[in-house]
């Protein structure tokens, strides 16, 4: 009888042990960013302590990547990524399409906390299918097929990847955010004003998966009143390179904005306090080998002026 082998030693499994983390998939995104002159961090730590009470967590994103513009354009593009490896390549990402064609605005607004602090708003160029809702689909095993079903949803609405990276990239914008005007000002006074602290600094959430993204169009007829179901001839299933996904952001980020609103009653001015919540965070999901596609895009809407005179790599 021959002793098996000791399993530590078999330098295939502890491979793919790794590979099953992601491991070089994300040192593959770190590589194609800094490749186009981006600066990138792994692991970037961010705190939630504004939001809800921190029990010694440790909380990272996995890149967090930057750009700066500072002439003509004067601004520093700041991208927090998500990488999610899709573990079973036949699997379909699938997403419902808004009745909206484009994303005209990013409806988020930054905690509070004082200084400078934008996020995307009103970037007509930004031309990104707009999703509300999503669902993963996987083929089913021999064992689990019953009746000639061969499809299954993964898991649980709310534990599929992309729900799991919505939330941990959600957290971490937040987080960041609220930690740029401190993190900034101290880096600002640590090299001598040698970097200066621009007026436009955006951020945009991007989770980069090499799954395959799909967009789910249909139509709701009378007999959906009845049964609940779509027909086959009104549905539309069309892969994309990327897409957003509004997101909805549990209670303690959800955002109450107030705003002055002037109004005139019975001919005396004044003004009203409104308020409104932030309750979705729309996300950019793109996959992994359209990522020069989308950076043109970002350029194109955010640093026009560099993108045009081709400073742009």
């Amino acid at each position: 009888m021959v002793e098996n082998d000791n399993p530590l030693k078999d330098t295939n499994e502890i491979i793919n042990i790794i590979n099953r983390e992601g491991i070089f998939f994300r040192s593959a995104v770190k590589k194609k960013f800094e490749e186009s002159h981006w600066k990138c961090e792994i692991e970037y730590p961010y705190s939630l302590q504004n939001f809800v009470e921190e029990k010694g967590i440790s909380k990272s994103i996995d890149i967090y990547a930057t750009r700066i513009f500072s002439h003509p354009d004067s601004v520093e593009l700041n991208l927090i990524i998500e990488c999610k490896k899709s573990y079973a390549p036949q699997n379909k990402w699938i997403f419902f399409k808004n009745k909206k064609d484009k994303l005209s605005a990013w409806n988020i607004q930054s905690p509070k906390t004082g200084g400078i602090l934008n996020c995307l708003s009103q970037i007509s160029p930004f031309d990104i299918i707009s999703c509300y809702d999503q669902i993963v689909i996987k083929p089913k095993d021999g064992k689990q097929q019953n009746k000639g079903e061969k499809l299954i949803q993964d898991k649980k609405r709310d534990v599929t990847q992309i729900y799991q990276a919505s939330s941990e990239i959600s957290n971490a914008l937040y987080g960041i955010i609220s930690m740029f005007p401190t993190q900034r000002k101290n880096e600002h006074s640590l090299i001598l004003r040698k970097r200066p602290i621009f007026e436009n600094n955006w951020f945009i959430p991007v989770v980069i998966t090499n799954a395959e993204l799909n967009i789910c169009e249909f139509e709701i007829s009378n007999t959906t009143l009845m049964d609940g179901k779509i027909e086959e001839k009104k549905f539309k299933l069309e892969p994309v390179s990327m897409l957003t996904f509004e997101y909805p952001l549990p209670y303690y980020l959800q955002i109450a904005e107030d705003e002055m609103i002037p109004t005139d009653l019975s001919g005396i001015s004044t003004d009203v306090l409104s308020f409104s919540y932030i309750r979705k965070l729309p996300i950019v999901f793109l996959n992994s080998m359209n990522i020069d596609e989308f950076l043109k895009i970002v350029y194109y809407s955010l640093a026009p002026n560099s993108w045009m005179i081709g400073k742009i790599k």
